[in-house]
Parts: structure tokens; C-alpha cells; sequence
């Protein structure tokens, strides 16, 4: 009895949730009140459409296997699902993100085999065309998808890429949860440097914080047994979720899981949570139909779990207060650093104060540190800068080159490096037009007043120095 209660209250709370987004989301199309982001017009709670419609389509998924169990009964609070799915699937089209509308599809894959397996299964046998058929839309779809917004699945692609080789380097240990960001960049960085980029890739390069796809991240920073047990644990639980007959939680699983193999939900509390949550409620409506043994793995992943949500509520808890106190100024950003070293924003906006009092050797420091947590190569400018500025005009074209090689379609290293080649301190005639020939005509990967700038700038340079 207390095992059915806990098992509903966990549905409950999941589609409160998915409620309470909807209404939030509706609120800020219509402009009751803000998005969490200027450039987009609704993003729940969230600042980006992508995680909201990535949440969207999980409840949706639970929210569709409770409307037809509960139709079966003819209970009241149908109509009320049946409204809620509507009103969130009006939003997904809308929030553009192709990993939500593919979790969903997966997710609605599911319904069919569990509501309609045999009738399904039957007409597949008995009309080949029909299958051929609705194989090639499917193929279709899948085409139009990944062309809807093309350059950033080929990003995609080119992530997972260079995180399967970071992985290679280091595919027991990991590197820590804070510094995938990090290692990343560097894999990249030795990737273009190394002349195997093609143009595409070089075009399409970009500074990410996370590798949108969080089982390899979770490779990257755990190891691949950590990450293969994280798998083992979701298989699982859905296939334990799915001989229970927990379909609609079975549903929210899948749908979560394929979320987060395009796109990076876990670097939110409230996915963390509702995965929490889903696993819970799959393992306490198994307990009452299993052996022992089942039992007992059942308990061992409740009791784990719950664990690791209250270790991980207590670090995003005190990880918030130390970011509400530097943006309220409530400390000093030399008190703070010690607890704010998983930081990048606020590294480098640390560094880059220092840099500009110029405090040269602490503004190093805190850089370095940055590149640990983060992909950016303006923490390789400033460093650079940090060492022109300290009359080391070799250590500073090592630092702007990395930068370059880092993410190649950035205008601003080679636009620094073209400066330091007309240095009299470092003057270089081949070096500076090889770099400013990337400047003058490479080109931007978004175009903008200060790309145009800094063009003018060189070419004037070059016309002054060289005379043409």
C-alpha cells in the first residue's frame, strides 16, 4: 500500500512539474513575464529552448501512458492528461530542438509496441509495401532533421569525435567533472594542430562546455567503467520497470535517455532530480513482484541513489551560495577563489581584472586554472597578452597560436598575432601577412562590427609597414 502511494506521488510530482513548465512557457510567449533568455522567446525555467523541450517531452512520454491507463478505467482526471499533453506538445515544435522530438519519438515507439505490439507486428508481416513505405518517411524525417539545422549536428558529430579520443587517452580514470570542459579543448587544440582538420571542421569548431552527449561525458569525466555502470544500472531499471508494468515511468526513462544522448540535461538540477525520482519510482513498484535477489539489487539502487541525490543536492547547494555571493559582491574575488575554482565565468573574469591592473603573474595563475574547467581559447589570449605585456614575445606567440589552433574560425587570435608580428620588439614580415592574409579574408563565423574593425585595423598596419 505505502510502496502504490510513494509509486503515484512520484507520477504526480512529475507531471506537476511538467505543468508548472507549461504554464511558464505559455506565460513568456505571451509575455506575462520574461524568457530566461532575450534571444528566445520562451525557455521555461530554463535559459535555453533545449533542455525546456527536452523536459517537455519526458512528461510528455509519462503523461501519455497515464491517459491511456487511465482511460481504460474511465477516471475523470483523464481529460485533465489529455489536456496537459496537448498544451506541451503545441510548445516542442516551437523550442526547435531536435533531441527533444527524437526522445519523443522514441518514446511514443514504445507506446505503440506496449499498447499495439501483435495488431502492429501482424500488419508489418502482411503489407511489405506499407513497411517499405513507412521506412523510407522514416528515413525522410531522420534527413530533415539532421538538415533542419545542419551545421550544428555536423558540431555534434565533431564533439563526440574528439571526446572518443580524449576518452582513448585516459579510459579508465577520467578527468573529473569540472574539467571535461577542459580537456576537451585541449584534444581539440591537438586535433587542429596536428593538420588533420578539414575546412568543414574548421568552420563548425566551436568552445563548448559540456560534449552534448552525457554518457560520454560521463566517460570523459568518470572513466568508461563508471560510465558503463551508469548504463547497466538504466538498462536495468528499465527492464525492470517494463516486466513490472511501470510503462508510463519506463516511458519518461527512455525519453530522458535519449535526451541526453544528443544534448546535456544532467547539467541541470531538475533533470538530475526527475531521473532520481523515475529510477525510485520504477524500483518501488518492483519490490512488491520480484525475488529476493531482485529485491536486493532493488534496495542496493534505491538506497545508492538516494544517497547520491542528497550528496548532490548538498554540492549545488553550496556551489549556488558561493556563485549568489560573487555576483552580489558579497566577497571580494580573491576570497572567493579557493571555492571558485569550477568557475570558468568567473575565472575569467577574474583574470581579466588582473591582467588589466596589471597584476601579470596572478592573472597567469587564475588563467590557468581556467583552461583546467574550460574549452575557451580567450583564456590562451589573455595569456598571451599576460606574457607580450611582460616583454616575452615568444611565450606570447606560443600562447596566441594555441588560441588559433584551439578554435581555428576565431578572427581575434590571428588578429593579435598579426599585431605582434609587426612589434619592433618581434617584427616578422613572412609571419605577419601569413597572419593577416587570415584576418583580411578568412572567413567570420559570425560577422560583426568588431571583425570589421579589427580588418581595417591590419590592413592599415600592413599599408603603413610594408607599404601595400
Amino acid at each position: 500500500m505505502v510502496v502504490s502511494i510513494l509509486r503515484k506521488s512520484v507520477i504526480v510530482l512529475l507531471l506537476a512539474g511538467g505543468l508548472a513548465e507549461a504554464v511558464w512557457g505559455y506565460g513568456q510567449f505571451l509575455g506575462v513575464w520574461p524568457s530566461g533568455n532575450s534571444r528566445f522567446v520562451f525557455t521555461g525555467s530554463f535559459y535555453n529552448p533545449g533542455p525546456y523541450s527536452g523536459f517537455l517531452s519526458m512528461v510528455i512520454a509519462i503523461a501519455l501512458f497515464e491517459w491511456k491507463r487511465l482511460k481504460s478505467k474511465q477516471h475523470w482526471s483523464q481529460g485533465l492528461l489529455g489536456m496537459l499533453c496537448t498544451l506541451m506538445i503545441i510548445l516542442l515544435p516551437a523550442g526547435r530542438s531536435r533531441a527533444a522530438w527524437l526522445a519523443l519519438g522514441v518514446a511514443a515507439v514504445y507506446y505503440l509496441y506496449c499498447n499495439q505490439k501483435e495488431a502492429i507486428l501482424k500488419k508489418l508481416f502482411q503489407n511489405r509495401l506499407a513497411t517499405l513505405t513507412g521506412c523510407f518517411v522514416l528515413i525522410l524525417t531522420f534527413g530533415g532533421i539532421y538538415h533542419l539545422k545542419k551545421d550544428s549536428a555536423d558540431g555534434r558529430l565533431f564533439i563526440w569525435k574528439n571526446a572518443i579520443h580524449a576518452i582513448a587517452k585516459n579510459p579508465w580514470k577520467g578527468c573529473g567533472w569540472d574539467h571535461v570542459a577542459g580537456v576537451y579543448g585541449e584534444q581539440q587544440e591537438a586535433y587542429f594542430s596536428s593538420g588533420n582538420g578539414t575546412e568543414a571542421e574548421k568552420r563548425i569548431a566551436d568552445a563548448p562546455d559540456n560534449i552534448f552527449n552525457e554518457f560520454l561525458q560521463a566517460a570523459m569525466a568518470w572513466g568508461v567503467p563508471s560510465a558503463m555502470a551508469i548504463i547497466l544500472i538504466l538498462v536495468y531499471t528499465f527492464y525492470i520497470g517494463h516486466q513490472s508494468e511501470s510503462w508510463s515511468l519506463c516511458a519518461g526513462l527512455l525519453s530522458l535517455a535519449t535526451f541526453a544522448f544528443f544534448s546535456y540535461p544532467f547539467q541541470f538540477p531538475e533533470f538530475c532530480i526527475c531521473l532520481f525520482l523515475i529510477v525510485a519510482g520504477i524500483h518501488l513498484s518492483a519490490i512488491e513482484k520480484f525475488d529476493c535477489v531482485r529485491k536486493e539489487i532493488t534496495h542496493f539502487i534505491l538506497i545508492g541513489s538516494t544517497i547520491a541525490v542528497l550528496a548532490y543536492g548538498q554540492w549545488v547547494i553550496e556551489r549556488h551560495q558561493h556563485e549568489q555571493e560573487w555576483r552580489l559582491h558579497r566577497k571580494s574575488q580573491q576570497e572567493l577563489y579557493p571555492d571558485m575554482k569550477w568557475n570558468a565565468q568567473f575565472l575569467f573574469d577574474y583574470g581579466l581584472r588582473l591582467h588589466r591592473s596589471g597584476e601579470y603573474s596572478k592573472s597567469e595563475e587564475v588563467m590557468n586554472t581556467g583552461m583546467q574547467v574550460s574549452s575557451d581559447p580567450m583564456f590562451l589570449v589573455i595569456q598571451g597578452k599576460n606574457a607580450w605585456y611582460q616583454k616575452h614575445p615568444k611565450e606570447a606567440e606560443r600562447w596566441l597560436q594555441r588560441a588559433a589552433n584551439r578554435v581555428p574560425n576565431r578572427i581575434y587570435p590571428h588578429y593579435l598575432l598579426a599585431k605582434l608580428y609587426s612589434d619592433s620588439a618581434f617584427l616578422n614580415r613572412e609571419r605577419f601577412l601569413s597572419a593577416a592574409e587570415i584576418v583580411l579574408n578568412r572567413d567570420a563565423k559570425v560577422p560583426s562590427t568588431a571583425v570589421r574593425q579589427m580588418r581595417e585595423e591590419i590592413q592599415k598596419l600592413k599599408e603603413e609597414r610594408w607599404g601595400r
